[in-house]
Order: C-alpha cells, then sequence, then structure tokens
C-alpha cells in the first residue's frame, strides 16, 4: 500500500504541478522515454539469458517465463520507441510548440549520462582514494524479505581479518601439534610397559 500510495502522489504531481503547454507535454515524454531504454536493455538482457541457457553455459530455470517470442517483440517495440523520435515530424506537426522535438531524449540521456558519473565516482573513484571496496550482502529484513546491502570493507578491516586467520591458523597447527605429541607420548609409555611386563614375566619363567 505504501508503494501505491507513492505512485500516486507522483501521479498526481505530475498531472496537476506543470502547466499545460509545452512543460506538461515536456515532463511527459520525459518520463516515458528513459522508461523505454530501460525496458529495451531489460528485454535484451533476458534474450542474452536465454542465449546464454541454450548454449549451456548457464542454468536459469525461472518458474514464469515470458518466452522467445514475446520477449523479441518487447524488446523491438521499445527499440523503435527510442529511435522514432528522432525522426523530424511532418510539416504542421510537431511534438511542441516552441521546444525542439528531440529535446527530452537529449535530456533523458543527459540524466543517465549523470547517473553514470555518479557510480563511477561513488563505486570506482571514492573507494581507491579511501582504501575500501563495495561488497554485497545478503540481509534478511523485518518484512521477512531477503535483500541485497552494499557494504564498505575498508583495507584495515581485510588485513585484520587476515591476520586472525593466519594467528587462528597458527594456534591450530599448534595444538595439532601438542595432541600428536600427546599421544606420542602415550603410544610410548604403553609400548615401555608392555615391555617391562614381557621382561618380568620372563623373569619369572627363568626362575
Amino acid at each position: 500500500m505504501v508503494g501505491l500510495f507513492q505512485h500516486f502522489i507522483i501521479c498526481l504531481i505530475t498531472i496537476i504541478a506543470p502547466p499545460p503547454g509545452d512543460a506538461y507535454n515536456f515532463v511527459l515524454n520525459l518520463i516515458s522515454y528513459p522508461m523505454n531504454i530501460i525496458n529495451f536493455i531489460i528485454s535484451a538482457g533476458l534474450l542474452w539469458t536465454y542465449w546464454q541457457k541454450r548454449q549451456g553455459k548457464i542454468e536459469w530455470n525461472p518458474p514464469i517465463r515470458a518466452g522467445y517470442v514475446i520477449t523479441t517483440f518487447f524488446t523491438l517495440v521499445n527499440l523503435y520507441l527510442i529511435i522514432c523520435p528522432y525522426i523530424p515530424p511532418s510539416n504542421g506537426e510537431s511534438v511542441y510548440e516552441s521546444l525542439p522535438y528531440w529535446i527530452h531524449c537529449v535530456v533523458s540521456w543527459g540524466i543517465f549520462a549523470i547517473g553514470g558519473l555518479y557510480y563511477l565516482f561513488w563505486a570506482q573513484i571514492m573507494p581507491r582514494f579511501r582504501h575500501y571496496r563495495l561488497e554485497t550482502k545478503d540481509v534478511l529484513g523485518e518484512d521477512g524479505f531477503w535483500k541485497v546491502k552494499i557494504i564498505k570493507v575498508y583495507d584495515n578491516d581485510t588485513e585484520i581479518k587476515q591476520s586472525t586467520n593466519d594467528d587462528d591458523d597458527i594456534s591450530n597447527n599448534s595444538l595439532e601439534n601438542i595432541e600428536e605429541h600427546l599421544e606420542y607420548i602415550q603410544s610410548g609409555k604403553k609400548s615401555k610397559g608392555g615391555d617391562s611386563d614381557t621382561e618380568v614375566h620372563a623373569r619369572t619363567i627363568d626362575h
């Protein structure tokens, strides 16, 4: 319900806030065009997954499948919706009154570029300068669903963990050596005890 309510609020603001005309059309196109790009990438990735499975490179058996035909059709439709806005409109027909017909496409790609730069700075540059790396961790949420959480693992933590593992290995090896030494001593005592008993028995027979 919370997600649906948030979606309702965003749709309400989108419908009411922009003034009629170019601003309203621009906002609607700015919402739909990036969605077409994302849908194309997802569907193309799904086709690639199907192809990898057919080649026997991965094992992938989802409970619900879209199939080759539907996925291919969805991919081609979104590819058409990505390309067609760049075709100039006919005379007397235009998406906007005063804005270029391609403005929402350029702004959409600009938003993706900003997101790519943010990822480059957040996931590649910052970890190198601050000496940490990003790792994923499966976390069980309070709602009972598993979530993937991105955590920071600093180099010092890795060194401490590695040294702790080395110390554990050394202590384990030491304990194993002590146990082997004790077993050797006990076996030696048993063998000596057996020899002494044999000597006493032999002496008794001699006498």
